[in-house]
């Protein structure tokens, strides 16, 4: 009797949150509002980007905004392939792009953090929206963002971003950011806020000023958390929009040793996160664990009602997420995705928290 229980209780708490996640996304609503009367400075980190950076330009470019009051900053963090010349020729003829050539590396910062303070310096906007050159932006995406300000206290502001893309893995790695972004949003709507996405978010300037700037930040390499760390002290709030109007696009990881360094990295930073947002991740850690455990120690059916708790509460989620991105088609992969799921976890568990650097973009943190 005493496995069983150990065992249905992290599989039940598992499926109970995912639940009540479900029914906090399905009841929360976000009106867009559109704000078109404020100067804006996109700041855009990229480092050899010759595969994307263009796509990411031409986002930009289209975005619907007053050009007078926009401003474009893309800091070259010492590529080595074609990014400078890519991005030098689109940009000849389109006065609000600036170039900047990182050289300079400031005291106690490196990457993407060490670019984004140089480019904060630079910029005019009494809105800083920050994403990555591996993104694509919908056309109102900088109205969207600086709409949200238009909501009293807030200070940051931050979208959802998934990957785009056709392959099986691919397909895959959607449903896994889906499954991790609506978490976090649905802890921010019940008063837990965890982070913002670094590829889709926006500071104002007066939040910005009170940190410090990333200067006055201890280096992360999941920069975007730490900005908001620093920001919380001040008061200001952390403002999550969820809507199809607000959705990035972003290039998908190539290959399982490329996606397992950016999880690694995400789980460096994540580990200092709120306890609740990390319990979160550990229970679902376990009870993938106790699940596996179930099918050699109990009787079948016992150990496939535990299955079909947890693949409910799953399903429950992705329904309420994809309906309300109006992107239900993603559903299709749903059953090998809980197989990736599984098998994510089980490795996040066993193997992320063994000490070693993290390579990414050709660096190591």
């Amino acid at each position: 009797m005493l496995i069983p229980l150990l065992l249905f209780i992290p599989i039940a708490a598992y499926a109970l949150l995912h639940v009540v996640f479900a029914a906090v996304l399905a009841w929360g609503r976000d009106r867009p509002r559109l704000d078109y009367g404020r100067t804006i400075s996109i700041l855009v980190a990229a480092r050899n980007e010759e595969a994307c950076i263009l796509d990411c330009l031409i986002s930009l470019e289209h975005q619907k905004y007053p050009r007078e009051l926009l401003d474009i900053h893309i800091g070259d963090d010492g590529s080595t392939d074609a990014t400078a010349r890519i991005i030098q020729e689109f940009i000849r003829d389109k006065p609000h792009f600036h170039y900047h050539r990182i050289t300079e590396t400031r005291p106690g910062l490196r990457g993407k953090q060490n670019v984004l303070a140089q480019l904060a310096q630079r910029a005019r906007g009494e809105l800083m929206l920050i994403t990555d050159a591996d993104v694509i932006h919908g056309r109102h995406w900088a109205a969207l963002l600086a709409g949200g300000f238009r909501t009293p206290g807030v200070g940051i502001v931050t979208g959802l971003t998934l990957v785009k893309g056709t392959g099986f893995f691919t397909r895959l790695q959607g449903l896994d950011w889906l499954t991790g972004i609506s978490l976090i949003k649905c802890f921010n709507d019940l008063g837990l806020p965890v982070t913002p996405v670094g590829n889709n978010m926006a500071i104002s300037r007066k939040a910005y000023e009170a940190t410090g700037g990333y200067e006055a930040i201890p280096f992360s390499i999941t920069e975007d958390y730490k900005l908001w760390e620093a920001v919380k002290p001040s008061g200001l709030r952390l403002l999550w929009l969820y809507n199809p109007h607000i959705l990035n696009l972003s290039r998908p990881i190539r290959g399982l040793g490329a996606l397992l360094q950016q999880r690694k990295r995400w789980f460096r930073g994540g580990q200092r996160g709120p306890a609740y947002a990390v319990g979160a991740f550990a229970l679902a850690g376990i009870a993938h664990v106790a699940l596996g455990i179930a099918f050699f120690l109990l009787p079948l059916y016992q150990a496939l009602i535990l299955l079909g708790m947890k693949v409910a509460a799953d399903a429950a989620l992705l329904t309420v997420a994809t309906s309300r991105l109006r992107r239900l088609q993603m559903l299709i992969f749903f059953v090998p995705y809980q197989v990736y799921l599984a098998l994510n976890l089980v490795v996040y568990l066993l193997w992320f928290p063994l000490p070693g650097k993290v390579n990414w973009k050709g660096r190591r943190y």
